[in-house]
């Protein structure tokens, strides 16, 4: 059970500065220009997202997303939902589960499966009491 305690006390802080994040900033709405293509190893490429939208006061911003996209979930054109900083709007992430709730997620299910798997063995372990106690 100490495992599943740990990955759900890990989660839950992940959880609140991930929530903080995708809450904070202005919300708006940008266009999916092109893709940038970084090379993290010979094996690997990753690409982020080169995205454009406008400021309320009419300046078209272009900029690259700070965090990797997948290009099989984004069309060129696209329009999507994205969050930024009004102080800094090169500062932009799309509003989406794309790149940034996959590791509270994955360690949402750790927790699940810790819990079960504990819930388990104590009930074995109290069966195999019980019949102790029987025999």
């Amino acid at each position: 059970m100490i495992p599943a305690y740990i990955f759900a006390a890990i989660s839950l802080v992940l959880t609140y500065f991930w929530l903080s994040s995708v809450m904070s900033g202005k919300s708006d709405l940008a266009y999916v220009k092109n893709f940038k293509a970084d090379y993290e190893s010979k094996n690997v490429t990753v690409h982020y997202a080169v995205i454009e939208f406008d400021l309320p006061d009419g300046k078209e911003i272009q900029t690259i997303t700070n965090h990797t996209v997948d290009p099989k979930n984004y069309d060129i054109g696209y329009p999507v939902r994205i969050r930024y900083n009004p102080d800094d709007p090169s500062d932009v992430q799309i509003d989406s589960f794309y790149g940034k709730g996959d590791l509270v997620i994955i360690l949402w299910i750790f927790a699940l499966v810790w819990y079960g798997l504990g819930f388990v063995v104590r009930k074995v372990f109290s069966f195999a009491e019980d019949e102790k106690f029987k025999s």
